[in-house]
């Protein structure tokens, strides 16, 4: 690869990046906007949500597209092969991170969350899950950007903690549905189930990442 034509494929990876970046930010905020909209009620904040994820989606196509391009073009070696899969690979499952925000917010749009003190009581912890979530793709993200190997492990054990707070939601949403005989709250409960998986597994989906960004860093794979 003479010097243009190596200028020219860092140029693309560089844009790559970008979107790559970007994906998480976007990502990022959707999440934050759930926490509010959650807290507030707020069925409008859930419809922009939703209507955000197109922008993600849209993203991810792109990136997808113009890395096929750039393998076919260029033939690149090994490790920018390498590079070039990875982000692929990360923006997939960016895409399939920020999909679950419109779970959240279909679920905020069914119900009125604030009017069942158990359901209000384990939104807070839905709060604290999603925070946690949020600072793991930060770091994820930086660990990618950074090469750092620390943040990646960092990220990595936060999942933990998402985990723990899944199963302790889960023991309470079954006992608010045995002490309740309102089909309706018992209908909210359900659909709160639904929520906390999507955030266990959104965790999962971080994980994976991690797991990708280390092999990128280090050239082996790591299992978490």
């Amino acid at each position: 690869m003479n010097a243009n034509i190596r200028k020219n494929f860092e140029n693309e990876i560089l844009k790559l990046n970008e979107k790559l970046t970007s994906m998480g930010n976007i990502t990022i905020e959707m999440y934050k906007s759930t926490v509010k909209a959650l807290k507030e009620n707020d069925k409008e904040l859930a419809l922009k949500i939703i209507k955000k994820d197109s922008v993600i989606n849209e993203l991810n196509d792109e990136i997808n597209n113009e890395a096929v391009i750039l393998i076919a073009k260029q033939s690149p070696v090994a490790i920018d092969l390498r590079t070039i899969i990875t982000i692929i690979k990360i923006s997939t499952e960016i895409e399939r991170i920020a999909d679950y925000t419109k779970n959240i917010s279909n679920y905020i749009l069914a119900f009125n969350t604030s009017n069942c003190e158990g359901i209000q009581s384990l939104n807070n912890e839905f709060i604290k899950a999603i925070s946690i979530l949020t600072n793991m793709i930060n770091k994820t993200m930086d660990s990618y950007e950074n090469e750092s190997l620390e943040d990646a492990k960092v990220a990595a054990t936060l999942d933990d903690e998402i985990d723990n707070i899944y199963k302790s939601n889960l023991k309470k949403f079954v006992q608010g549905i045995k002490k309740t005989e309102n089909e309706q709250e018992i209908d909210q409960y359900l659909q709160a189930i639904m929520v906390n998986k999507h955030l266990e597994r959104a965790g999962d989906h971080v994980t994976n990442i991690v797991e990708e960004v280390m092999y990128y860093i280090k050239g082996k794979r790591y299992r978490l």
